[in-house]
């Protein structure tokens, strides 16, 4: 997300270049920490204790979930809201005056 921000900012780049961008530099690490995690929580489930097991098979597929999510969901998520964003950053702004008020002549 960092990694997207700072495309956005200091890059001058639009959401999909972005998006690009941060999969390209940030991407294989996020896959690769999350499969060694993965793999850890999986040698965790072997254990013959109950609790272990369970918690480290769901810890597991929490990680494979996010993973998933990371890579499917945030990027068109990411996409959507700044698409949003820049749309109404970019409609003219119309101002309404109100009709001058006419001269009522002296009341005196």
């Amino acid at each position: 997300m960092s990694s997207y921000l700072r495309a956005r900012r200091e890059q001058g780049l639009d959401a999909e270049a972005a998006v690009r961008h941060a999969f390209t530099s940030v991407g294989v690490a996020i896959v690769m920490t999350s499969l060694i995690l993965v793999a850890g929580f999986m040698v965790l489930a072997q254990s013959t204790f109950g609790m272990n097991s369970l918690m480290a098979l769901l810890t597991g597929i929490a990680i494979i979930m996010a993973i998933i999510a990371d890579l499917l969901l945030l990027p068109a998520l990411l996409m959507r809201v700044d698409g949003k964003k820049m749309q109404v950053a970019s409609t003219p702004k119309t101002t309404t005056k109100a009709p001058p008020i006419p001269p009522q002549g002296d009341l005196a």
